[in-house]
């Protein structure tokens, strides 16, 4: 049946063609939606040119529109955005994807999470150590537009960081960047990260500092696809090392 209007039901709903508004305790279903879909657990259609909206899960062959799922949204064919705490899906995307994890396997648009896999976009795993005796590892994923960054890392006795008053120096970092690509398989990342020194006190101790440290730190990265150069900017240390972002060049190579 096609409705023109309004459908909705305690349970489930399902129809053909659907203009206006499907709503249901748990299930929503139809093969094309011009308007929205919300359900308690799930909402799956063949075509959505709107909204679909769900506690659980979304599916759509091809969604024109935004999903919201409070786990996962999947469409294998996307031009427009979907919206997850989770996982977000899409065989082509042409849009964006903000959840914890997002997935595409082609397409030109981005995700913004933790872990963003584009099949033919960035994913590159790298070991750094750095002028300030920083050893870090971290991890790359998303698209050239945009890519997240995150990693872990200690720093060396002998570094000009390292704070005695602490048994180890131990380190993570979060940021975003954007990738240009250049001649001969080269290119050149440009970073804004944040970074946070978790430390592991010998003794009850606060330290409350400002102070800005060296104005540049020069890493020797090492990629599984590439080598690497890059320089960064110091960080602002304000309260307990929690720090305001720095910016990162890296130049890579092949």
């Amino acid at each position: 049946d096609n409705i023109f209007g309004i459908q909705t039901a305690g349970i489930c709903v399902s129809a053909g063609k659907v203009v206006g508004i499907q709503t249901a305790g748990i299930s929503c279903t139809a093969d094309t939606v011009f308007g929205m879909q919300t359900a308690g657990i799930y909402n799956g259609a063949k075509a959505v040119y709107g909204t679909q909206y769900s506690v659980i899960a979304n599916h759509a062959d091809k969604l024109r529109g935004i999903q919201w799922a409070g786990i996962s949204n999947s469409a294998n064919d996307v031009r427009g955005m979907q919206i997850s705490p989770f996982v977000n899906y899409a065989k082509t995307l042409n849009g964006v994807q903000i959840g914890l994890i997002n997935i595409s396997e082609e397409g030109h648009g981005f995700g913004i999470g933790l872990f963003n896999y584009i099949k033919n976009g960035v994913h590159d795993l790298g070991y750094a150590f750095n002028t300030d005796k920083e050893h870090i590892l971290q991890y790359q994923s998303g698209s050239n537009a945009f890519f997240t960054t995150a990693g872990v890392g200690f720093t060396a006795k002998k570094s000009v960081n390292y704070d005695p008053a602490f048994s180890r120096n131990n380190m993570t970092f979060v940021g975003i960047g954007s990738r240009f690509i250049l001649e001969d398989n080269d290119s050149i990342d440009f970073e804004i990260l944040w970074k946070i020194s978790s430390k592991n006190m010998k003794g009850l101790k606060n330290t409350i500092k400002s102070e800005t440290g060296k104005d540049l730190s020069w890493t020797s990265l090492l990629k599984f696809n590439s080598t690497a150069i890059q320089a960064t900017g110091k960080f602002f240390n304000i309260v307990n090392n929690y720090q305001i972002p720095a910016a990162r060049l890296t130049l890579n190579l092949g």
